[in-house]
């Protein structure tokens, strides 16, 4: 290492001296000494033959980093956490992602617009065009409702909303004067822009201010959000800028306005054609879900139809399939009983007396069956009925109650007469009876005409 400087102390460098190497003290910037360090010497004479090349090299270099930073990190926090997320780190206010939730930068930006506002209309009157009150993403969603540019006015930072604070600095005031409240800047807003106002003085005006690259103001810029970006990629895009100086003419500015409009007029048209392209397939979707909901009702309501269908006539056969079993369980049973009933009465016929002899202790009766035939024979005048009854049961085993009948005199013998002789039921010593076939009604009629001819049979 050198010493101390060649010639003198420590004291300030006079006029036209060069400045001493900071790192290398008492040598010039440009002649490094012999002893100096091999490095040194080298990189001081590099630096003024290849700086002007590595400068740009290294900018380059730089530039791509930081670009590929951004889109490994800050796109992917911009998916998590929303448009306010920008290169610094800082997530600001701008989407919904932020350090504040929706709902509550809503309510700030609606309380700081309506403070400007009313600011505003206090000094100039309400000849202006409306100003959106509420935060930016509301601004953003009204203009995508009614596919319009956002026309962003950056207020001044030293420009307070609060008439008590003074008035407002002379850029601002003409600005406002001769282009806001200008009636050609309404005629060119209603159609085409919706305007919100970014105040520097708060943290989503600038936000806001540092999105569009627009520091100080009076200062106007025109985005494009959405649909009228007619990119895949940009959610937001700047259409225009007019910076402070930019601003000074109100002719000038409602004139760049007017041709930012219609240099992107095609970009509102095929947002509007895109839309409506939308809207008729989201109707002619709905029509179709509400034509297939209503066929798929009709569907179900044809296979309830036809299930219940099926259910009643499975629940008919099986009721037919019941009624028939009964009956069949009937008629065995019948056919059963008539069988039994059959063979009783033989048996009874098998037990009947021997027919007596002729004589004053006999009766002849004769028996006309229904069928015509003729039935004849003697008993003794003590038979009862009852075995004349199973003598004829025994000759027709069909029938099943039976009456017999007699002419002269008139007299029925029902199933009360059977324990009557014959001698009793003055058929000795002889008489003609026919079979008449009993059923409830005719018994209870037997029993009535029994009543009346007993006491005639008794006599």
């Amino acid at each position: 290492r050198a010493g101390a400087p060649p010639g003198g102390g420590g004291g300030a460098p006079r006029e036209g001296m060069e400045m001493e190497d900071p790192h290398m003290p008492g040598l010039g910037p440009r002649d490094p000494p012999e002893d100096a360090p091999l490095v040194y010497r080298v990189l001081r004479r590099l630096r003024g033959t290849l700086g002007a090349l590595l400068l740009p090299v290294l900018r380059t270099l730089f530039q791509s980093v930081s670009f590929l930073a951004r889109l490994l990190f800050v796109a992917p926090l911009r998916l998590l956490f929303g448009d306010g997320f920008d290169a610094d780190g800082d997530v600001g206010d701008l989407g919904p992602g932020g350090t504040r939730s929706r709902e509550a930068v809503n309510a700030a930006g609606e309380a700081a617009a309506s403070s400007f506002a009313s600011a505003f209309a206090d000094r100039y009157g309400d000849g202006h065009p409306p100003f959106v009150i509420g935060s930016f993403q509301q601004a953003i969603d009204v203009a995508k409702a009614d596919l319009r540019y956002v026309l962003v006015y950056v207020h001044a930072e030293g420009a307070r909303p609060d008439p008590a604070a003074g008035p407002w600095d002379e850029a601002t005031d003409a600005f406002c004067r001769g282009v806001l409240c200008s009636p050609l800047l309404g005629e060119v807003c209603a159609p085409h822009y919706t305007i919100w106002v970014a105040q520097l003085a708060l943290r989503e005006g600038r936000s806001v201010a540092r999105a569009v690259h627009m520091r100080d103001g009076p200062a106007l810029a025109v985005l494009a959000y959405g649909e009228l970006t007619r990119s895949e990629h940009a959610e937001l895009k700047v259409l225009a800028r007019l910076g402070p100086s930019a601003c000074r003419d109100p002719e000038a500015v409602v004139a760049e306005l007017v041709s930012c409009a219609e240099r992107n007029e095609h970009l509102v048209a095929a947002a509007r054609a895109e839309r409506t392209g939308r809207e008729m397939d989201r109707l002619l979707r709905e029509e179709q879900e509400a034509e297939f909901s209503a066929a798929l009702a009709a569907d179900r309501e044809r296979e309830r139809e036809e299930a219940r269908a099926r259910r009643e006539a499975e629940e008919a056969a099986a009721a037919e399939e019941r009624r028939k079993a009964e009956e069949e369980a009937a008629l065995a049973r019948a056919v059963a009983e008539e069988e039994a009933r059959q063979a009783a009465v033989r048996a009874r016929a098998e037990r009947l007396p021997e027919e007596p002899p002729a004589g004053p202790g006999a009766s002849r009766i004769a028996v006309r069956l229904p069928g015509g035939q003729r039935l004849d024979r003697r008993w003794a005048k003590e038979t009862p009925l009852e075995d004349v009854a199973a003598w004829v049961h025994a000759a027709d085993v069909s029938l099943t109650r039976v009456r017999l009948v007699s002419n002269y005199p008139r007299r029925e013998f029902g199933p009360g007469d059977m324990g009557l002789s014959v001698e009793e039921a003055g058929l000795h010593p002889q008489a003609v009876l026919f079979v008449k076939e009993d059923d409830s009604e005719e018994e209870e009629e037997g029993e009535g005409s029994d009543e009346e001819d007993g006491p005639r049979g008794g006599e």
